[in-house]
């Protein structure tokens, strides 16, 4: 680190505010796309925390089948973005087929 007088000043100084929180609460924009986003969110997560019982009781799956079920799913999904991010690593922008 430098003992420069420029060094000193810039450190002395608060960093550049970030946005306002009362500024972004006030635009209709901002909150309707939040009220979207907290929408859709709280929707995939009531549906997964009672997709394992849905799966149980109407399915008659045992809670190990349903947990395999769910584990290869998650499997499928990391191995589909990993896929995903070599193929941006080799081509460099979307490939399309």
């Amino acid at each position: 680190m430098s003992d420069s007088p420029e060094a000193a000043a810039a450190l002395a100084q608060p960093p550049a505010a970030p946005l306002d929180l009362t500024l972004l609460l006030g635009d209709r924009r901002f909150l309707a796309a939040l009220a979207t986003r907290l929408g859709a969110e709280m929707t995939i997560i009531a549906f997964v925390s009672s997709s394992s019982l849905a799966a149980v009781t109407a399915l008659g799956l045992t809670p190990t089948q349903d947990g395999t079920a769910a584990a290869a799913a998650c499997t499928i999904a990391l191995f589909g973005a990993a896929a995903f991010v070599a193929q941006r690593r080799l081509f460099g922008s979307f490939a399309l087929g």
